[in-house]
């Protein structure tokens, strides 16, 4: 999403990082698509079906993933102006984020202090929160500053009666919380590790909202985000869709801690790898990053700009339930864009994935329900992607592997 010469707050040029990644990745996919190789794991990997269907270990994901980890709940863009405001539940608890008129981002528990009744039901704007229950209001700072009958509670410390802190943090355009009462800072760059500097490059502050799709899954939330992982079932499951530009299981990866990197050679490559280096076209790559556990952001060149499918997977009630909030964004600040591109590239993402992969994942989730008590499910040396991630899930919620 750079113009070109732009400059990072580092002072580096942000474009010719972009390009140099870029065209360091495009070596290593035309090395793997001139070999007919992708990257591998050291070995094949195994993993108990329960890890999809077991309720405690879902309660154990949801303690040690949703409720623990920074989440992304929003991008800046959401919240351009103050008194703007978004709502996030899908972690479970009802959460709003809001933007001050010092600019700052808070988030608290949308939750009345009086007796508990939801303050906010929708995405809005305005400089008071007021609970519709019995009229108190609260500022943007979440202090109460309206309170109907307020002899009624005279004996009781006003101070104590302000809305409940959650931790958030925005961070170069992204906003993320942590889902639970509390006001400490989070560290981002931390958290990111070696993978901060790359998505500080994205430059998601200048995103702009395209369009937005809820999809539901009766499969796992893991088993949902695995789809996203491999390029070895993209002949079988979508030839007539990503198979007809995707290239059939040749993919490169870079793990950062618990997150990633991946790209997917393209079709075009089978010809341009046979070709020296100074021959090739321009690096045009298809980048996939999970921020851990459930974000998935897909950075793709299109028009003059990038377009971002930013994918949040959350886990539903149950072990055999999920949603995954699939949202678009366009780069660049200029308002007279056709529109049409962008939305067209969401909608076969959405009949894709909610067409193509998601019912899949729902079979597989039926049949886990009726395997032995002792089946494991097979991860092959190919699917580097859904080792790591399996790996770092099980290490976060204490659940035995191998």
């Amino acid at each position: 999403m750079s113009i070109k010469g732009e400059q990072s707050a580092d002072g580096g040029d942000i474009s010719a990082r972009h390009r140099a990644l870029a065209q360091a990745l495009q070596r290593r996919l035309m090395a793997n698509v001139a070999a007919g190789e992708t990257d591998h794991a050291d070995c094949v990997m195994t993993n108990d079906a329960t890890a999809y269907t077991d309720p405690h270990w879902l309660a154990q994901e949801r303690a040690h993933l949703f409720r623990s980890r920074p989440l992304v709940a929003a991008l800046s863009s959401d919240l351009p102006k103050p008194g703007d405001r978004i709502l996030f539940d899908d972690a479970g608890p009802p959460i709003l984020v809001v933007r001050g008129a010092d600019q700052q981002v808070r988030a608290f528990f949308n939750i009345c202090p009086h007796r508990a009744a939801r303050l906010v039901g929708d995405c809005g704007s305005g400089a008071r929160i007021t609970c519709p229950f019995h009229g108190w209001t609260f500022n943007l700072q979440g202090q109460l500053v309206g309170q109907p009958g307020r002899v009624s509670f005279e004996d009781i410390d006003r101070a104590i009666l302000g809305l409940q802190p959650v931790p958030v943090a925005e961070w170069n355009g992204l906003i993320f919380v942590i889902a639970r009462a509390g006001d400490e800072v989070i560290d981002i760059a931390d958290y990111l590790g070696e993978l901060a500097p790359e998505m500080a490059d994205m430059q998601l502050e200048g995103a702009r909202f395209v369009k937005r799709t809820r999809l539901d899954a009766h499969a796992n939330w893991k088993y949902v985000l695995d789809t996203f992982g491999e390029g070895y079932h993209v002949n079988v499951l979508h030839p007539d869709t990503v198979g007809r530009f995707v290239l059939f299981d040749s993919v490169i990866y870079d793990g950062f801690g618990p997150h990633h990197r991946m790209s997917f050679a393209g079709r075009s490559m089978i010809e341009d790898a046979r070709k020296p280096p100074e021959q090739w076209p321009e690096a045009q790559l298809r980048l996939i990053y999970l921020l851990f556990p459930n974000t998935l952001i897909q950075r793709t060149p299109l028009g003059d700009g990038y377009n971002l499918i930013i994918y949040r997977i959350f886990p539903g009630e149950r072990p055999d339930e999920s949603f995954t909030l699939l949202e678009t964004y366009r780069s660049g600040t200029a308002d007279d864009v056709n529109m049409q591109p962008w939305i067209d590239a969401h909608d076969f993402q959405v009949s894709v994935v909610g067409g193509e992969d998601y019912p899949m994942a729902e079979t597989a989730q039926r049949g886990l329900a009726h395997v032995p008590p002792d089946w494991q499910l097979v991860y092959g040396r190919n699917e580097l992607s859904l080792q790591r991630f399996q790996r770092h899930v099980a290490e976060a919620i204490g659940r035995p592997l191998d």
